[in-house]
């Protein structure tokens, strides 16, 4: 809303006066903006003409994009109303809960402290890694079949997330935190979009992680208390863990001929100090120490050729083959709330408009707050006045919320007599509530636009000072 009432006044001058020969704004908007001037109502109609039924871009609006729009006037009840999709398939095939993938991140450690302790190991002095070891032997990376379980659902995560980046309920969603939370002006005419100016929309991992969590569908995982949201932000932490780049490099070293030597040679002597009778002194390890390394040997089988260490082994080459999966999941991510470019607004262009007209089966009180200078409105605000809010405006249903907003000064403004805060307010008949999807949440927001006439005017007596309620209604 602040981004809203930063452009209000630069919006109003501004936007029909270069078409319609008007050549100074700020000394001669007044005549333009009483409900008798016909150069205004023309202008506002040749906009609404201009873009009816078509793309920012000048191609018809894609009907996919306003699927189910005409239903609700919540963006919450929206996005939740577009189930079914493909992405919702792919999401239904995680059956593993969310402990499967916090325990597989805490084992992919225990895997690199136990060939930081081959590497650390020089034939005397020997590092032990019985703790790390004992949780890996025991862990889904050495059964096949768990494995391949465990594979297909960081799979399936990974392709749920491709298309849901791809699907209109995040082109919904993008739109909505293009308009709340970057360019306000952009949204409105997609072709003032500038790239060197273009910033991702979240900047960390949580803010991310949030927005999915709202736009995912709750699908229970079947026989557990779990759904495939928890079980999808799992695999998300899981997956950063795994594209660390330290990570990635340890793998490929263990993965090579050379570093499968080097737990081989590891272990090799581990059995050794296991079966002897601990009679080289040089080695300088305790009894207890020995103790360990006796279960460090029955865990691999007593025998660097034994079944079991071939399969240790062979988990290593698992893991590996995840990496390129992680990295498809995390390239989605990347874009997931990325650096926006023009099609972006162009959509976001497209989905405001819609829900801006929508038709409200709520009767929502909504509040837009200005702080509007005594140069733009000179005669004042009267009754009968009709003003054009464009095709997307932003207002609140929370009053508090619009009368901060009319209080505050803009930048670089230095208070004059005849400044006036004013807070517009009417029955919703058309439009959407945003706040949840919002980038500013708790500031109750609502998309609506088109043109408000003036009901009654009253002055509201504040500590900060008087503010104007203009009670309006949309037509």
């Amino acid at each position: 809303m602040k981004k809203i009432y930063d452009n209000w006044r630069s919006d109003v001058l501004n936007e029909f006066a270069p078409s319609y020969g008007i050549e100074d704004e700020e000394a001669n908007i007044e005549q333009y903006m009483t409900p008798s001037s016909d150069l205004v109502q023309k202008a506002i109609q040749d906009a609404i003409d201009a873009n009816k039924g078509l793309h920012a871009s000048g191609r018809p609006i894609d009907s996919r994009l306003t699927q189910g729009l005409l239903k609700e006037n919540d963006a919450k009840e929206l996005i939740e109303s577009m189930r079914g999709l493909r992405e919702d398939d792919y999401l239904r095939k995680l059956t593993l809960t969310p402990i499967h993938f916090e325990n597989a991140t805490g084992r992919l450690t225990d895997l690199t402290n136990i060939y930081a302790a081959a590497e650390r190991s020089q034939g005397n002095s020997i590092a032990i890694a019985v703790s790390p070891l004992e949780r890996y032997m025991n862990n889904l990376f050495m059964d096949t079949k768990r494995f391949q379980e465990y594979k297909e659902n960081v799979n399936n995560a990974t392709e749920a997330f491709g298309l849901l980046a791809y699907s209109n309920r995040y082109d919904i969603v993008q739109a909505i935190r293009l308009f709340t939370g970057e360019s306000v002006s952009t949204v409105r005419n997609p072709p003032d979009f500038k790239p060197d100016l273009a910033k991702s929309l979240a900047g960390s991992r949580v803010s991310k992680r949030e927005v999915l969590e709202k736009i995912l569908p709750e699908i229970s995982i079947k026989g557990t208390d779990y759904n495939v949201v928890q079980s999808f932000i799992s695999i998300l932490n899981h997956v950063f863990r795994g594209t660390y780049v330290s990570f990635t490099s340890i793998i490929e070293k263990m993965s090579s001929p050379k570093g499968k030597q080097k737990l081989t040679a590891y272990f090799d002597k581990v059995i050794e100090i296991a079966k002897s009778e601990f009679t080289k002194p040089e080695m300088r390890i305790s009894v207890h120490q020995k103790k360990n390394f006796a279960v460090m040997a029955t865990m691999v089988g007593h025998s660097t050729k034994s079944r079991k260490f071939q399969e240790f082994l062979g988990s290593i080459d698992r893991i590996k083959s995840m990496i390129p999966i992680y990295q498809r999941f995390h390239e989605h991510y990347t874009k997931f709330l990325g650096t926006p470019d023009l099609e972006d607004y162009e959509v976001a262009n497209d989905v405001l408009k819609m829900l801006a007209k929508k038709p409200s089966k709520y009767n929502y009180r909504i509040y837009r707050g200005m702080y509007l200078k005594a140069s733009v409105l000179p005669e004042g605000i009267k009754e009968g006045m009709e003003f054009n809010f464009y095709d997307i405006s932003s207002w609140s249903r929370d009053m508090n919320i619009a009368q901060n907003f009319s209080t505050t000064v803009p930048e670089g403004h230095k208070r004059e007599a005849g400044d006036k805060s004013v807070v517009f307010t009417m029955i919703m008949k058309r439009g959407t509530y945003i706040d949840h999807y919002s980038a500013y949440e708790g500031e109750e927001e609502v998309v609506t636009g088109g043109k408000v006439k003036i009901l009654e005017i009253t002055e509201l007596q504040k500590i900060t000072g008087p503010i104007l309620r203009v009670l309006c209604e949309q037509i």
